[in-house]
């Protein structure tokens, strides 16, 4: 499996961290797509990376970061671009903050063009603000691969995305939150996305809990393997064989070899 959008770093316990990464070729699970968030991350990031060959870094400042950021905030990013296999993330726009949004269109514009000049995968976080992100993403569309984070927009927007080859992900959050009620919505959405381009993921530890102390390792690889399971139902597929294809997507979005190839 991969979990193709989580947050390690923020894990407040070193010990549930350690079980998880440890316990982790025994769950099958080949990949964590770690974001940062803010730019402190990154070198925790770029250290549990060196360690762990499972952890795929994506360094980035997400738009709340964005009033924290100082001068000369993108060379130190760019300082990180010389590592083979790390990403661009998680970055985007977000109009539920009351963040300046002119803003946030720079920061994010610029980590765009950092992505493209280092030929990166980019993890996209959008909230209310299609109507931004998309021109930006026509732009670079065939110049950067692009996977968006969580996807809650609408059919016409995902439809877009497809065609413009971005990667989409689901989340447990909104699989918990939609399924079991009216899931029309949520179905009709998953199955727009092509087999080649659909990835999962948990962003633990923002689960919801409200006392993150309270996580456990055991309650990260329960979120993942329900994550897969409702997937699945969903798709009225094998729940082995999406954990087959989402392992071959994520390793065509990172361009990395899968280990699941004949």
């Amino acid at each position: 499996m991969i979990d193709a959008h989580l947050h390690l770093q923020h894990i407040p316990r070193k010990r549930v961290l350690e079980s998880i990464l440890a316990e982790a070729p025994a769950r099958e699970v080949d990949y964590f797509f770690c974001n940062a968030i803010k730019l402190a991350d990154c070198e925790l990031l770029s250290e549990l990376a060196a360690e762990y060959d499972s952890i795929i870094p994506f360094y980035g400042a997400h738009p709340w970061e964005v009033p924290n950021l100082t001068e000369g905030w993108d060379r130190e990013l760019e300082s990180y671009m010389a590592e083979p296999g790390c990403g661009v993330g998680e970055i985007g726009l977000d109009k539920a903050r009351d963040i300046d949004f002119t803003a946030q269109k720079d920061v994010f514009t610029r980590q765009i063009e950092l992505a493209g000049q280092y030929r990166k995968p980019v993890m996209i976080h959008v909230v209310r603000a299609w109507g931004e992100v998309l021109p930006v993403l026509r732009k670079c569309a065939g110049s950067t691969v692009f996977l968006i984070h969580a996807f809650r927009g609408s059919v016409e927007v995902l439809e877009e995305l497809v065609d413009l080859g971005a990667y989409v992900t689901f989340s447990w959050k909104l699989f918990k939150q939609k399924y079991g009620e009216p899931v029309s919505k949520v179905k009709s959405l998953i199955r727009i996305v092509p087999e080649d381009r659909l990835l999962l993921e948990t962003d633990f530890p923002y689960i919801g809990e409200k006392v993150f102390s309270t996580l456990t390792a055991e309650k990260y690889f329960e979120c993942l393997d329900e994550t897969y399971h409702i997937a699945a139902a969903l798709l009225d597929r094998d729940v082995e064989d999406l954990k087959n294809q989402t392992r071959r997507n994520g390793s065509a979005f990172l361009s990395l070899p899968s280990s699941n190839e004949s």
